[in-house]
């Protein structure tokens, strides 16, 4: 914890984000927010370097979903080859003719200043990192029947591609060691549920923050 301890009541709150990254073997942070970096001002967790910081004071709803997410943008820092491969074979895994799967394409490239369909291999790992990021958030917290409309319209065969992502989730908890396969990238990964819009990895600018509104086809995902 950085920044000083945290009353009994905190620690209980935050244990559920705790206790998931313990079962990930994956390092986190816990940082009080007149300690949160500066530059991740508008963001509630992110990842970088392979470790996961939150806020003390991050929201109760993204508690079970949280440390999904920033795992997911783990396993591409380390360089996680099982899950590299995976978000490599995710555009064949998407119907792009259905109106849900085009707007969320659209909103998450957007989101990432990308453009997909002029991109580097680097920029589309980013834009289909995030993508399934959002979808580990629901699918390995259980929440993905809130919006499984959305998901079986999206996905040719939702239910196959969430086996195939939580199977990759479960090896990862169970790798040797606590690193990974391959050294850290030190790239940075940001969740930004709520508002605000984190630095990419990308040598160029980011694209503009997303309002609550404009995230439609996903309304109960978040955006890092």
């Amino acid at each position: 914890i950085r920044g000083g301890g945290l009353a009994l009541h905190e620690v209980q709150r935050l244990s559920p984000v705790l206790e998931a990254a313990e079962g990930y073997h994956t390092p986190l942070a816990v940082v009080t927010p007149e300690n949160w970096p500066p530059k991740h001002k508008d963001v509630p967790a992110y990842a970088g370097g392979g470790n996961i910081y939150i806020r003390s004071d991050i929201p109760n709803e993204i508690l079970e979903q949280v440390v999904p997410h920033e795992v997911s943008h783990v396993m591409k820092q380390v360089g996680y080859q099982s899950y590299l491969d995976f978000i490599r074979a995710v555009p064949e895994k998407i119907d792009f003719s259905s109106e849900s799967a085009k707007r969320l394409l659209e909103d998450t490239a957007k989101h990432v200043g990308i453009d997909p369909f002029n991109a580097t291999q680097k920029q589309l790992d980013r834009l289909y990192d995030e993508i399934v990021a959002m979808v580990s958030s629901v699918a390995a917290s259980g929440q993905d029947s809130l919006i499984m409309d959305s998901l079986t319209e999206t996905f040719y065969d939702y239910e196959s591609f969430k086996a195939e992502l939580l199977e990759i989730h479960r090896k990862f908890k169970e790798r040797e060691g606590a690193g990974g396969s391959e050294a850290s990238s030190g790239g940075e990964e940001k969740w930004t549920g709520f508002s605000g819009q984190g630095e990419q990895d990308l040598g160029e600018a980011s694209g503009p923050v997303l309002t609550a509104e404009q995230r439609r086809p996903v309304d109960k995902l978040y955006y890092s």
